[in-house]
């Protein structure tokens, strides 16, 4: 998928920005929102502070994770033999929104994991109150297809200019 009208003053701004030596590189980004019926997966864990240890392999710093969540970031996971394998936390959190980031083994894609995760993310996330949504790269097809198998709505599209 790709952004369809590119905005009217497309080619002056890539002027403003050259020329240089490097070309001017346009990024373009698809958000979403969930449905406001989701249903509820099975087989996912709610990672919190006593079981943090689960992410251990996936995430760096398992400290910024904690920091997270003691400040009420979501983040959901599908364990597989006692480590996640597919993981959805909380990207942005205002107190109003939460925008998703999803991260999936690639031992473990195409096994439905990645729509479970999100799910339970969303539905979480609404249970605080707040907005949750979600934004990919308009390349990141394997991205855009686990949203389409959600249901989610394409709301917007974004670009940027480097």
């Amino acid at each position: 998928m790709t952004l369809e009208v590119w905005p009217i003053h497309f080619d002056a701004m890539v002027e403003v920005l050259g020329p240089g030596d490097e070309p001017v590189v346009a990024d373009r980004e698809l958000a979403y929102r969930f449905p406001l019926e989701l249903q509820e997966p099975t087989g996912v864990t709610r990672v919190t502070l006593p079981n943090l240890q689960l992410l251990g392999w996936m995430v760096a710093d398992l400290a910024d994770v904690e920091a997270g969540l003691e400040h009420g970031d979501i983040c959901t996971a599908m364990v597989v033999n006692g480590a996640a394998v597919s993981l959805c936390y909380s990207a942005r959190l205002t107190d109003y929104t939460a925008e998703a980031g999803l991260e999936t083994l690639k031992d473990y894609r195409g096994r439905g994991y990645a729509q479970a995760v999100f799910a339970a993310w969303a539905r979480a996330v609404r249970g605080t109150g707040r907005i949750p949504f979600y934004s990919t790269a308009s390349e990141n097809t394997a991205s855009q297809a686990v949203a389409r198998k959600l249901g989610l709505v394409r709301y917007a599209v974004g670009f940027s200019l480097e």
